[in-house]
């Protein structure tokens, strides 16, 4: 393992590397990416414990229950692995380092957190940048990248994609960023934080604590002359009305924002104070999405749909198939039943009538009865498809807040 530059904590000695890490902290990494984890969770627990829990493809999946001592001895090893002094222990630290592997490097983020009995960790093991740049790997079907790419053709406008925490909107963002030629191009992105290297662009990691808040950093990125923009996240009114104009202005834009389908992130511009007109003439295309696990295709075993579920695909307009997968668990899959996870998205690509529609008094109102004349599939009826065609179970698909299901009759 390699030390990477610090990110997060200067003062902690900024520049230097390490040849190594703690044994113990290459032993838990290994262990969880032969599980296939994306997070390793260190509790304390009682007075006498601390317990270990790995998030595997979305879900918590409990690993050991140590001792205090080894507990501790644990998350000290995680600190000196990120780079920080032993005797911080009563603030909230962060930084990331470089875990080397078969597969190749793998940046791994470092939180530490001081919690009301001790000291808690986490560690996020960021996937290769190879696999973020893989489009036609999100799960997004052949329609919805024929409407990306036609978008693209044209680089001008806003592409909000949206979705809950941990939907993956970051990946959709660079992937989409991808489909560009970045290199005869200036493009520049304002991110909280920098989670991967994108090649040919300037990434400026927000930093409110050092005065350079997301707003300022667009602000800033503006007078810089660029073609392209990538915002992580809209969190305010600044920055959705910045991004909105820079849009409007010529420059291509895509950003991500917090909300649960398409309709409901053009009322988040809404809300944010962006002028309707400003807001209907900059918008080009929303991608909602959010994510399910894939079944184990070594394991799954097929079931017949129950009434209701076969009434939910009836309601949504798709024929029920005569069975749908049910997990089980395997070696293969560590016995979880699921193995990876995949994307569910509804993509809306505004035309003249869906802007005048977003731009007028009823806006969102008015663009949810235009993306229902459409018939354009929702994140509900695209997982169900998913379902019917073996890649999830409907049990995934029900355990997602899809706005499509319980919008049925109710547009507001």
């Amino acid at each position: 393992m390699k030390r990477e530059r610090e990110t997060a904590v200067p003062e902690e000695g900024s520049g230097t590397w390490r040849d190594d890490v703690p044994e113990r902290v290459s032993a838990v990494l290994s262990d969880a990416l032969e599980m296939g984890a994306t997070d390793v969770h260190v509790d304390p627990v009682g007075s006498n414990a601390y317990r270990v829990r790995y998030r595997v493809d979305g879900a918590i999946h409990p690993k050991a229950e140590i001792s205090k001592a080894e507990g501790q001895h644990l998350v000290n090893e995680i600190k000196v692995a990120a780079q920080f002094t032993p005797d911080r222990a009563f603030t909230a630290l962060e930084n990331r380092f470089t875990l080397d592997t078969d597969e190749g490097p793998r940046e791994v983020r470092v939180t530490v957190l001081p919690t009301a009995k001790r000291e808690a960790a986490h560690l996020r093991v960021l996937s290769p940048p190879s696999e973020v740049l893989r489009p036609t790997e999100l799960g997004l079907s052949e329609a919805h990248l024929s409407l990306i790419r036609r978008t693209l053709r044209r680089p001008e406008g806003l592409i909000l994609i949206s979705g809950p925490t941990g939907a993956g909107k970051t990946m959709t963002l660079y992937s989409l960023a991808s489909f560009l030629d970045l290199e005869t191009v200036i493009a520049v992105s304002v991110e909280d934080p920098v989670e991967y290297d994108l090649r040919y662009v300037r990434q400026v990691q927000a930093d409110p604590e050092r005065g350079l808040s997301m707003p300022a950093a667009v602000k800033a990125v503006l007078r810089m002359d660029p073609d392209i923009i990538l915002v992580g996240e809209i969190r305010d009114a600044q920055s959705a009305i910045t991004a909105v104009r820079a849009a409007a202005s010529g420059r291509f834009v895509l950003a991500t924002t917090h909300a649960t389908d398409a309709v409901l992130a053009v009322e988040a511009c809404l809300y944010s104070s962006v002028p309707r007109h400003l807001l209907g003439s900059a918008l080009r295309l929303v991608i909602s999405q959010a994510l399910v696990r894939s079944v184990c295709g070594h394991c799954a075993e097929p079931r017949e749909l129950s009434g209701e579920e076969r009434e939910l695909f009836q309601a949504e307009g798709l024929a029920p198939p005569s069975c749908v997968p049910s997990a089980q668990g395997c070696e293969a899959c560590h016995h979880f039943g699921y193995r990876g996870r995949t994307g569910l998205f509804q993509v809306v690509a505004l035309d003249r009538e869906m802007a005048v529609a977003v731009s007028g008094t009823h806006g969102a109102e008015a663009l949810r009865s235009r993306i229902a004349q459409r018939g354009l599939p929702s994140l509900l009826q695209d997982g169900l498809t998913k379902v019917a065609s073996g890649v999830t179970t409907m049990e995934e698909v029900r355990s997602l807040h899809v706005p499509g299901e319980s919008e049925k009759g109710d547009p507001d």
